[in-house]
């Protein structure tokens, strides 16, 4: 994920929070999870375009974005002057995080879309799979956590289908690479191909209802004499 939205996140502290539901304790951290060895310049430099685009896209969200009354509220209507560029970096971020050593568990593993991916990112192989981005705040003791949590990509069944979803500034990104149609998920709400992009508003989900949530709090909180409660980062 990029540097630059980690460092948001740190909003006048000298370091991250950065904790696992894998083992106790926090790491410290100024630039989030990255690992110098998963790709060559070349290929790093390839995904410089649509971490760019999201950064930017991200920080005007956060300002700019305001619900839409056509839809009552529920939803934002949010300019994606790039919308190719939005779906490579959702694609990029579960592809790195999927085959790097320092990230990859078995709640991030790919499988036969790992090739996929590569050859989609680094191979100009045409590729359109399905994603979401929808606004949701995660809350403990219902305070809404400020900064918002990050969380790397982990996968979940969605009707009994595989999508990778992960927390970035402020917003939940879904990933469904299985070309099968989830029935609860309304085709209006596909973020592929949309200028501007509806973003559905979740409002708040309390983190304890999120089991990986509350494992990487407790994890933290084992080890730890700060702000966990208000400050977790993954």
């Amino acid at each position: 994920m990029p540097a630059a939205l980690f460092k948001d996140n740190m909003k006048g502290e000298k370091h991250l929070f950065v904790g696992t539901s894998s083992k106790n304790g926090i790491k410290y951290s100024q630039s989030g999870m990255f690992d110098p060895n998963l790709l060559c310049y070349e290929h790093e430099h390839s995904l410089q375009d649509c971490d760019d685009y999201a950064v930017r896209w991200i920080r005007k969200f956060k300002t700019k974005a305001r619900p839409s009354k056509k839809f009552k509220n529920l939803v934002y209507l949010f300019p994606n002057p790039y919308p190719d560029l939005l779906l490579k970096f959702v694609c990029s971020v579960v592809w790195r995080c999927a085959v790097s050593p320092i990230a990859s568990t078995d709640l991030t593993r790919l499988g036969p879309y790992e090739l996929v991916l590569r050859d989609f990112l680094f191979s100009g192989k045409e590729y359109d799979p399905t994603f979401y981005v929808c606004k949701r705040s995660l809350t403990v003791n219902n305070v809404a956590m400020n900064p918002p949590m990050i969380m790397s990509p982990a996968k979940m069944r969605v009707e009994g289908i595989l999508v990778w979803e992960f927390e970035l500034g402020g917003l939940l990104w879904v990933l469904k690479l299985d070309p099968r149609r989830i029935a609860g998920l309304a085709d209006l709400a596909v973020a592929n191909n949309k200028n501007p992009v509806l973003v559905p508003d979740f409002g708040t989900l309390p983190a304890h209802e999120r089991s990986s949530v509350t494992g990487i709090i407790t994890n933290m909180k084992a080890q730890a004499s700060t702000k966990v409660d208000t400050y977790p980062v993954l």
